[in-house]
Formats: structure tokens, sequence, C-alpha cells
């Protein structure tokens, strides 16, 4: 894995400055949805300032969405592309398939968002595809795989490694099936889910023991090992790239640190 996506509200200079010498793909979000939650409103100008600022250092970056309001969200397009900026568009609920159509970048790429916590994330997908044929669609905040698995898709983007971190658990896929391990199932009789993760990861059920505050560090490392595993898993099996979404310094450094460690252990 080495692919993220950013969001521009975390574009500290520590961030920038880690991000850009990583030699990375990256994607910027806007961070529309986190203003939304926040209640504190994104400066257009300044997204447009910072985009042609940087945007020679990025893969691609989306254009400003404002959650719930389409027509909103195409004045910002309108307003990005005069000033020369080439973002994709992002696709949300509440938009009709004929406002959908001609969203598309000067790729041929297209964001689809209002996936995350939906139970109906699907059927909202496949009611879209008529305006993402032949386009190159990246899913925002899901590792589905029944939606990465739609022909139209190329990249998806979520957080299920540093997002999770936040509760103490891990997800891991053992046999087709998806995880959620926490400290607990490495202290008493080691599940056989536990026992694969450990023996994948390179780790050891005594590092994961112990006080919380010993084991933590242990905890982060094996959960960025995870989620490296994770994505190059889903991208051997849905032909999909895989970016993840980080929103710090120290996530780019684990990212990198637990690539290098599964590559000398072999483990990759």
């Amino acid at each position: 894995m080495n692919c993220f996506l950013v969001s521009y509200v975390y574009m500290s200079p520590p961030m920038q400055e880690a991000l850009f010498s990583s030699g990375a793909k990256i994607l910027i979000d806007s961070g529309a949805f986190t203003a939304w939650k926040s209640g504190k409103p994104i400066v257009l100008e300044a997204y447009r300032d910072w985009l042609l600022a940087h945007q020679d250092k990025v893969w691609g970056y989306l254009n400003l969405d404002v959650v719930g309001d389409p027509e909103g969200s195409e004045v910002n397009l309108a307003f990005l592309r005069a000033a020369g900026l080439d973002p994709i568009p992002v696709i949300t609920r509440g938009m009709t398939l004929r406002q959908a159509m001609p969203m598309q970048d000067s790729q041929g790429r297209v964001a689809v968002g209002g996936l995350v916590g939906t139970p109906d994330k699907l059927k909202f997908m496949q009611a879209l595809r008529p305006a993402l044929v032949g386009k190159k669609v990246h899913v925002l905040g899901t590792f589905s795989t029944d939606i990465l698995d739609l022909p139209e898709v190329a990249t998806a983007d979520a957080s299920s490694c540093t997002g999770t971190l936040r509760f103490g658990t891990m997800i891991f896929t053992y046999r087709g099936r998806r995880h959620v391990l926490r400290r607990e199932h490495f202290t008493n009789v080691l599940s056989p889910v536990a026992a694969h993760l450990l023996a994948v990861t390179g780790a050891t059920a005594e590092g994961l023991r112990g006080r919380w505050v010993n084991s933590l560090a242990v905890f982060r490392d094996v959960s960025f090992r995870v989620a490296v595993l994770e994505a190059d898993r889903l991208s051997a099996l849905t032909a999909t790239e895989v970016f993840a979404a980080v929103s710090s310094k120290g996530d780019l450094l684990d990212f990198a640190r637990a690539r290098a460690f599964l590559v000398s252990n072999g483990l990759l």
C-alpha cells in the first residue's frame, strides 16, 4: 500500500512535508463531510489557493461538495474549474441521474460519496450505474467487496485501520469473512482467527498482553501491518486500487514501517 487519501483539513506543514516526500500516490479530499459534521465550513477560496499551489504533487483532488445540496456542489465545481483546476466531481445522495450523468474530470474520473454507514450502499451504487458507465469511479469510505467488484469502480478509500484503532480493534479477513479483533482475543486461548493474524503479521500474543498502556504501541504496529495486508488482498481480489485514509504524519510513518517490516520478514 502506497496510496493515501488525505483531507485538506489535516494539511498541516508537517503533514504536507511527510506526504509530499513519501513518493505515494495522493488523493486530496476536500474535507466537506468532516466540515459538515463539525459545523466548521471550509473556505472555498482557501481550498482553491491550496490546490493551485500543490496540484502538481498529487494524483487527484476532489471537488468541495456541499452535503445535501447538489446545486451548491455544482457551483463549487464551476468555481474551481474557472480557476484552471480539474477537480474530481463527487456524486452524493440526493443527486439525480441527470445531474450525475456529465460528472467527470478531464481523465474520466468521478467519485461517489454517501456510502459510509449506509445499509443500502450497493443498491445506491447500482441505481447510479447508468451515470458511471465508461468512467473511472472512486468510492469514498468503503472497502466493501460487493462495491469494489462493480466493473466501474477503479479506486476506493477507507479508514478501517486508523479509524478502528480509536476503539482498540483490528479488522482482519480470515477464510473469506471479516472479523473484528480486540486485545482480549489475544489474552486467552487463541482462536484460529487470532492465531492466523499473528502468523501473517509476525506478531506475538505476549506483545499484545499486559496493561493496555504498555501494549498500545504493539497493537498499533500490528494494526498497520494488518491494514497493509488487507489492502493488498483487496487489490488482488477486486482489481481496485486501495487508498488508506490517513490524518497525521504518524499514520504515514506507521504505514511505511509496517510495509518495511512485512517485506523484510518475507510476509509480503
